[in-house]
């Protein structure tokens, strides 16, 4: 299939879908991988997109797989331009609050993967942890983010700095963004202790086979479990 031929298809045929997107294998010098959890192909509504896709990080993980109406641009905010690594994040977050959005679960792009990519670079020096959380701070104030949503965002946010701690302790970066992401926590009360809890689970043992989990309990904190027992299907 064609991947625009496909996309735009789905586009026209819905006036009020502002961007499409597919998913992508993810191509490596010697190896092309798809992931192996793939959603149904969706239509979503834009804001409800923002609510349920978007606060723990950006969804759309490829701007190479998605197609956009530059009609809905005049309505949108153009500050994104000036993020050096969360941009596209923003941008389509900007787009979901004026228009719908449909997600085609068919492989129609290629994704190449290198070590020099700007995304990598600008985890390294800290700069996408301070742009999320201004991202971050926008949902906030827009109402986006519910009670348990925020603490699903934070430790998902301290568990990617605690990851990338070496490369940001070489940027001089690692204290900046853990004390600036930890600083969203108020675990002041039973509640607050007990949300906390859940949303670590969720996010560091959800998708973990029993072995992953007692895994991942007896080891190094630092460890990224899913790289060892989160399977991937090859091309």
């Amino acid at each position: 299939m064609n991947f625009l031929d496909v996309l735009t298809d789905i586009l026209r045929k819905d006036d009020q879908l502002g961007l499409v997107y597919c998913e992508s294998y993810w191509e490596y010098p010697n190896k092309s991988i798809a992931p192996s959890i793939v959603q149904p192909s969706s239509r979503y509504n834009g804001i409800e997109f923002i609510k349920t896709k978007q606060i723990i990080n950006n969804n759309i993980v490829n701007a190479s797989s998605v197609i956009f109406c530059k009609e809905f641009l005049h309505q949108i905010k153009t500050d994104f331009q000036e993020f050096k690594g969360s941009g596209d994040y923003l941008f389509w977050s900007y787009l979901c609050e004026v228009s719908d959005l449909y997600y085609c679960n068919l492989f129609l792009n290629h994704f190449r993967q290198h070590h020099s990519k700007t995304t990598n670079k600008c985890i390294a020096n800290g700069t996408s942890f301070f742009e999320n959380h201004q991202i971050y701070t926008y949902f906030l104030n827009k109402g986006y983010i519910s009670e348990f949503g925020k603490y699903l965002a934070i430790s998902y946010v301290l568990s990617e700095i605690r990851e990338h701690k070496n490369d940001l302790k070489k940027n001089n970066a690692y204290e900046l963004t853990r004390v600036l992401w930890s600083k969203e926590l108020k675990l002041d009360t039973p509640k607050s202790w007990f949300l906390f809890s859940k949303a670590i689970y969720i996010n560091e043992y959800k998708y973990l086979s029993l072995l992953g989990i007692i895994w991942k309990f007896f080891h190094l904190p630092d460890t990224n479990i899913r790289k060892i027992f989160h399977k991937k299907k090859e091309k």
